[in-house]
């Protein structure tokens, strides 16, 4: 027993020893090799970069402008724009003719086609003529199909002739005047293959016929007091030939003008139209000729260019066959 006390004590001195010994000893940081410069390398260049202080006021001065009231462009044209037509402006207190868009005497147009499904094929085309106080355009189209089943066939065909001219000051009371006017026809023959007799070929076709003028009255020197004014004429005819036949005549008369009171606007238009229908009928049905009447007045109130108040009242009456 006291042997193994003894083995025991010297094993905890040698350990000790030990661990002494190692905590005394110092490790050193491993050393690198320093870099040996080539004394053949070329030195680097030496570069002075000058320094510059850029000092001053960055200022914006864009010169405002707004539309007035007055440059507002208040000429009321009847009728779709064309195209290459540029509407007259009025600017000064005469009466001012501007040219139409594009050179005067030329030709230009277009003309589009394809054929679709179930043999359908289709054409149309615009053709147009400037003149150095007006312009001319042509229009026609065609479309036709064989139809998905039998008596589904149809056809439509149409052509115009559209044209505007501003007279010269030698035409007196109409001096300066803008003068439209138009002729178009449109038809279509189909089949109605769902109806009681699908082999029956139907047909409708519309004519229309229209004409107007637009113009400026000056009553003096102020812009003010011009009177911009202008009417049209118009008839339109369709007929339909079916298991029934029947027909309408649409007769047709507009009138508008405008004027402008310092920043007041006031407009005024008045259409009427006159129809005559003929239709077979039984003998105890009481029948009418269908008209209509609009009355439109309105004024508008600028306060702003961005900012304007309108009060409109409408007038309508209507009668029916």
């Amino acid at each position: 027993m006291n042997m193994f006390r003894a083995h025991s004590l010297l094993v905890m001195i040698f350990f000790l020893l030990i661990a002494s010994l190692s905590a005394q000893e110092k490790k050193e940081p491993a050393q690198r090799d320093a870099a040996v410069p080539d004394q053949n390398e070329a030195p680097l260049p030496k570069i002075d970069l000058p320094e510059f202080l850029i000092t001053g006021q960055e200022t914006i001065d864009l010169p405002v402008s707004s539309k007035s009231i007055i440059e507002e462009d208040n000429v009321y044209v009847p009728g779709s724009p064309m195209p290459g037509r540029k509407d007259a402006g009025i600017d000064g207190e005469g009466k001012v003719q501007k040219d139409f868009g594009g050179p005067a005497g030329e030709m230009n147009g277009k003309v589009q086609g394809g054929i679709g499904n179930y043999t359908s094929p289709y054409m149309e085309g615009w053709f147009g003529k400037n003149y150095d106080g007006g312009g001319v355009l042509f229009h026609a189209n065609y479309a036709s199909s064989n139809g998905q089943v039998t008596d589904a066939n149809w056809q439509k065909t149409g052509i115009g002739i559209q044209g505007d001219y501003l007279s010269p000051q030698t035409f007196g009371m109409l001096a300066g005047s803008r003068l439209n006017g138009g002729l178009n026809f449109s038809g279509q023959t189909y089949r109605a293959y769902g109806s009681l007799v699908p082999s029956q070929l139907r047909t409708l076709n519309d004519v229309r016929l229209n004409m107007g003028l637009a113009s400026r009255t000056t009553v003096s020197d102020k812009l003010d007091d011009a009177l911009d004014y202008s009417a049209a004429l118009s008839w339109n005819g369709t007929s339909l030939n079916d298991s029934l036949n029947s027909s309408q005549n649409d007769f047709g008369v507009s009138v508008s003008a405008s004027t402008r009171k310092s920043d007041i606007q006031l407009r005024g238009s008045m259409e009427y139209i006159l129809s005559d229908v003929s239709m077979q009928l039984p003998p105890n049905i009481e029948t009418h000729l269908p008209e209509w009447f609009d009355l439109r007045l309105s004024g508008e109130k600028f306060f702003l260019p961005e900012l304007q108040a309108t009060l409109t009242v409408q007038q309508f009456i209507y009668r029916g066959n």
